[in-house]
């Protein structure tokens, strides 16, 4: 029920992250990000340790015919959704587990399918990345898994969609490889005209900033999950 709701009302107050923002970020690190594919050979050339002497990367990519004369407006549905109201963005979500492969190693070729799926259809795309999707695969890449990482089962269908993990976001070594993320994948796709909007993502259910009904209300005898700042 919520991919259905999502698909047809998803309005522009979610989409809070405009890649301006996400670039800046980049710019303004001095941390390093290297990117490999899932065998260890490179696929992009490594970032070096200041992301600020990096030129911008340059995204050609070929115009596709509009199904709409609204772009960036409009109802969004799902991306593959067989929904045939003339609409000029996708959404999707995508978990961080598919693009991080260690700390600093990224491996972007599951985006790039998404994204290169919208272009085809004449669309810009609409996202999300998230560590936690109730039901759905686990955002949470393995290797902090193997790590140490607490990771808290839940499995409430009838509240949430299906069971999950939830991760311990005061870890900090969870925090350090989202900045990481956050910094390699601002510096990648700044500009990028396939990207229509990033949305607020990345933490709790979802990816909305909350793991209700694990919140601070304990009366209900669920504990306590609320994300740290």
């Amino acid at each position: 029920m919520k991919r259905k709701i999502l698909g047809l009302f998803l309005t522009f107050t979610m989409c809070t992250a405009m890649f301006a923002g996400c670039g800046n970020s980049v710019k303004d690190s001095g941390e390093a990000a290297s990117a490999t594919d899932m065998n260890g050979e490179e696929s992009v050339s490594d970032m070096t340790n200041n992301l600020s002497d990096l030129e911008a990367v340059v995204h050609e990519i070929p115009a596709g015919e509009s199904k709409s004369g609204n772009p960036l407006k409009g109802l969004i549905p799902f991306q593959g959704s067989t929904t045939d109201f003339p609409h000029s963005m996708d959404w999707f979500y995508i978990p961080v587990s598919a693009v991080q492969v260690a700390n600093n190693i990224f491996d972007w070729n599951a985006l790039e399918e998404k994204l290169n799926e919208s272009a085809e259809q004449g669309h810009q795309a609409v996202l999300r990345f998230y560590y936690d999707y109730p039901g759905e695969t686990i955002g949470v890449p393995q290797f902090l898994i193997d790590g140490g990482l607490e990771m808290k089962p839940y499995d409430e269908p009838d509240d949430l969609g299906g069971g999950g993990l939830c991760p311990d976001y005061s870890d900090e070594n969870l925090r350090a490889s989202m900045k990481n993320f956050i910094k390699a994948f601002g510096h990648k796709y700044d500009g990028d005209p396939r990207i229509g909007f990033i949305t607020e993502g990345l933490l709790g259910f979802w990816g909305e900033w909350h793991n209700l009904p694990y919140d601070e209300d304990t009366y209900d005898g669920k504990p306590d999950w609320s994300i740290p700042t």
